[in-house]
């Protein structure tokens, strides 16, 4: 087995001068630093994990609660947030919530038995474990619990801007698809959907609340249809995935018969017929701010400010899923 002595001796240097460089616990000269890095992995030298929590307080980990893996809407921001803490030194730890509080509570136990750095959260529950010590960075989701960071993206300007192309297109019996209004992303789909509805006299906006799934967005299909609306912002990719599916099945055309926008954009949205518009956060650049803001928490100095609420913009996608009725 490789010890720091080895790699300090092929590097020239003090064994001393390995663990500062390895810790970046203090000041190691450019040149020295790459012959030492250099030697580590001439070696394929491997600290050990567990000694080396002992002696920072550290365990180089950091956990990711989210709702569920195969979501498209977070696996681009998830691969950037990983990507952001693996350049820095950082291994992420995943747990899968399935939207479950009581999972939700489990994984934060299990992050918290396991020591790690930080945790980044997409939550769900109300009733949120209490802190133990190290930061919580909510991402797509906010809280507003007093003591964690979030990064989001702007779901009531988007809203906002989606429900306006129906809008302006002439429609003005139109309704709104959405999940449940405890999560700040319904919350805030719900208030920019409002917003725009109420700017345009005349306007009605009809608010249909269940879950984020293609199931609902299928069983609920016909109540909205037979409510004589005009037009549909479907506030998910995975309602509109069974919203659509029920059209196709009752022989509803889109948006010959009805008009639809949605939000997310993952791949079927730009093929699927003329296409969907959409709402499109960025992904990508939320995962990123968000591993900025755990590395940030992780600095000392940091660890007393007060919370901050990061918002991302993210942008409109016209396709061919809206009738003009002007």
């Amino acid at each position: 087995m490789v010890k720091i002595r080895d790699v300090a001796q092929r590097a020239g240097v003090g064994v001393s001068t390995v663990s500062r460089t390895l810790n970046e616990s203090g000041y190691v000269d450019p040149g020295t630093r790459k012959r030492v890095l250099s030697a580590v992995d001439e070696l394929g030298y491997r600290p050990n994990a567990v000694a080396r929590a002992l002696r920072s307080s550290r365990t180089g980990t950091v956990g990711f609660i989210v709702p569920d893996l195969r979501n498209q809407f977070y696996a681009e921001g998830s691969a950037m947030l990983q990507a952001g803490l693996e350049e820095a030194g950082y291994q992420l730890l995943v747990g899968v919530s399935r939207d479950d509080p009581s999972v939700e509570k489990r994984c934060f136990a299990a992050f918290h038995d396991q020591r790690v750095d930080a945790v980044v959260s997409i939550p769900v529950g109300e009733n949120l474990p209490e802190e133990q010590g190290v930061p919580v960075i909510e991402m797509n989701r906010r809280t507003g619990h007093r003591y964690r960071d979030s990064v989001v993206s702007d779901e009531v300007v988007g809203l906002h801007q989606l429900t306006r192309l129906l809008l302006d297109a002439g429609h003005r019996e139109i309704a709104l698809m959405v999940g449940p209004a405890k999560w700040s992303t319904a919350a805030d789909r719900t208030l920019g959907f409002q917003r725009a509805v109420d700017e345009v006299p005349g306007a009605e906006g009809r608010v249909f609340s269940g879950d984020f799934s293609a199931k609902w967005g299928h069983d609920t299909a016909p109540s909205v249809i037979n409510d004589r609306v005009t037009g549909v912002v479907v506030a998910s990719s995975a309602i509109m995935e069974g919203f659509v599916t029920y059209c196709g099945a009752a022989g509803v055309s889109v948006p010959d018969d009805i008009s639809v926008v949605s939000v997310g954009d993952p791949p079927w949205f730009g093929f699927w017929r003329q296409g969907i518009t959409t709402y499109a956060p960025d992904l990508g650049t939320i995962g990123e701010v968000t591993a900025q803001r755990v590395l940030s928490r992780l600095k000392e100095a940091s660890r007393q400010q007060e919370p901050v609420d990061l918002v991302v913009e993210g942008r409109i996608l016209e396709r061919g899923s809206v009738k003009s009725l002007t």
